[in-house]
């Protein structure tokens, strides 16, 4: 085998510093490699990872280290599936309190605007928004990184550990995917292919403008037998408490992401970013927002894709 050494395609500007991941999810990922017999110790040393405080819950992780411990572990391993085989085992508690405002959601759709709310509490790497187009939506997650593996591992976790949610529907509802696709190219063998189909049962689309989940329109008043409206509300006041206490940094990574689905909308403005965010504009120039905080300068990025995208945003990220 070929002696490691790391890779420098990945980030290597400032905002790849502020893009991070909560330290609780990524020992749940680091949790279920060990499971599946691959040595996470070395790997979590060399990505600085060796002496993380995983029990903090305000503890994050970079995305760079994240490459890093990637990059290791397909190294060590070999198994070219690992987001998807580490999807596997994802459960609820892995994501925090959004994981556990999922179960308490009354409808598939519901469900869809928590996540988009408050997916920032759980990292600032990746963006989920709702694409309407006739007869079907499609529930999309972006990853931002250079990283080609660490782009395609994330995008196949995120969308196999989305598509779990099914779990939560009634029997005769659960086979709702109408097809899943990936923007990145399929895997080197049929085998490997395999794997898609048996996790998703569903059609496997590759090389497609965008990655998501695709659905009947229908599917997002699909109702959840877990439904609880009392501890909905209840899980919502704590998600809002973590939200107010964002480091502007994360603030600023957040107001990127944002601003790319308000240009996909058609919609991108000062005041629909400050919208998205959860601040008020400044009366003036030089007032400052109603949160304390000045609305942050984002470059606007391109627009992709076709139809209808809906997408919410609130509150600081953690």
């Amino acid at each position: 085998m070929t002696p490691y050494s790391p890779r420098s395609r990945g980030d290597t500007t400032a905002a790849a510093d502020q893009r991070i991941l909560m330290a609780r999810l990524v020992r749940h990922l680091t949790d279920r490699a060990t499971e599946l017999g691959i040595d996470t110790g070395a790997a979590l040393k060399a990505a600085g990872l060796g002496t993380a405080n995983w029990d903090d819950p305000r503890h994050t992780v970079a995305v760079r280290q994240l490459e890093a411990l990637l990059d290791h572990l397909l190294h060590t391993s070999g198994e070219q599936q690992l987001g998807l085989r580490i999807a596997e085992a994802a459960t609820p508690e892995a994501f925090g309190v959004v994981g556990y405002i999922r179960q308490a959601c009354g409808t598939f759709g519901e469900f869809i605007e928590m996540c988009m709310r408050y997916e920032h509490l759980i990292s600032s790497i990746g963006k989920t928004s709702l694409l309407h187009q006739p007869g079907r939506v499609l529930l999309c997650w972006e990853v931002v990184t250079e990283h080609p593996a660490f782009r395609r591992h994330a995008t196949e976790y995120m969308l196999a550990a989305l598509a779990s949610t099914r779990q939560l529907l009634p029997p005769e509802q659960r086979q709702c995917l109408l097809a899943v696709h990936f923007h990145h190219g399929p895997p080197a063998t049929g085998a490997d292919l395999d794997m898609y189909r048996q996790l998703f049962q569903c059609p496997i689309r590759f090389d497609q403008p965008q990655s998501a989940l695709v659905l009947p329109r229908e599917a997002l008043q699909y109702r959840f037998s877990s439904a609880d409206v009392a501890l909905l509300q209840a899980l919502e006041r704590h998600a809002l408490h973590l939200a107010d206490n964002e480091p502007t940094s994360n603030l600023v990574e957040r107001a990127r992401l944002s601003l790319h689905t308000l240009v996909l909308e058609g919609r991108a403005s000062r005041e629909a970013l400050a919208d998205t965010l959860g601040i008020s504009m400044p009366t003036s120039a030089s007032a400052p927002c109603s949160a304390g905080r000045e609305l942050p300068d984002v470059a606007q990025p391109r627009a992709t894709g076709s139809g209808h995208r809906t997408a919410h945003g609130t509150g600081p990220a953690r």
